[in-house]
């Protein structure tokens, strides 16, 4: 073998071997991180992680089984969202519990509630209620809502969000009237003035998300 080569292959073997022992204690290092964040965990996570790993259940529990399961999710949601409104929480956090309520989300889950409410429910129509009533002390004075959860800072106007929101009111006014056809057409009216001229909103973009024109601001055209 060539007395260069045979250096050349020698330094490139001892370096791939040294790769690999880096490789090792980086795993080493990542397995022994995931070990005491598991141990630090509150009890409640470390049930749900091993649930988790151990995968889905053999049966199907139903769609009837499923739909009441999601709708007391929802109510503990409103009952428990950390800034105790009516809203309804933006989250649940097995680490840090309930989240503050998030105005965007409750706007369409308004529908939701009355149409639960539709088999009898009549808390869920309650319930619709005190959320709809939230949004008539959280509306700001030009006819929007903000974006982000109820306390989040910058408190502007946010066009997805008021768009969402205006689902609820709509569909508030629709069953109830006064005092939410007021509210709705004030929604309206703003998301009305600030529609750029070939259709489009740019004008009010949530100030929580990476700047630029977004697709789902159509998704706005719904509730208006």
């Amino acid at each position: 073998m060539n007395p260069a080569f045979a250096w050349h292959w020698h330094g490139a073997a001892k370096a791939a071997g040294g790769h690999r022992h880096m490789t090792i204690l980086s795993d080493l290092k990542t397995t022994a991180k995931s070990a005491i964040r598991f141990h630090t965990l509150p009890s409640a996570a470390k049930k749900a992680h091993r649930a988790d790993r151990a995968g889905l259940p053999a049966g199907d529990p139903g769609i009837a089984a499923v739909t009441e399961a999601c709708t007391q999710w929802l109510y503990r949601a409103q009952d428990q969202s950390s800034s105790h409104d009516g809203g309804i929480a933006s989250h649940f956090s097995l680490i840090d519990g309930w989240g503050e309520s998030y105005p965007e989300t409750s706007g369409y889950i308004v529908p939701t509630f009355l149409t639960l409410s539709r088999s009898g429910g009549d808390e869920a129509e309650q319930r619709a209620r005190k959320v709809l009533d939230w949004f008539l002390g959280i509306q700001l004075p030009d006819g929007g809502f903000r974006g982000s959860t109820v306390n989040a800072l910058p408190r502007v106007p946010v066009t997805f969000n008021t768009g969402q929101i205006l689902l609820g009111l709509s569909a508030g006014a629709a069953r109830f009237g006064n005092p939410y056809l007021a509210p709705m057409h004030k929604s309206a009216a703003w998301l009305r003035d600030t529609m750029d001229g070939d259709g489009a909103w740019r004008r009010h973009p949530t100030p929580f998300a990476a700047p630029g024109e977004k697709a789902y601001e159509t998704h706005v055209a719904w509730g208006w």
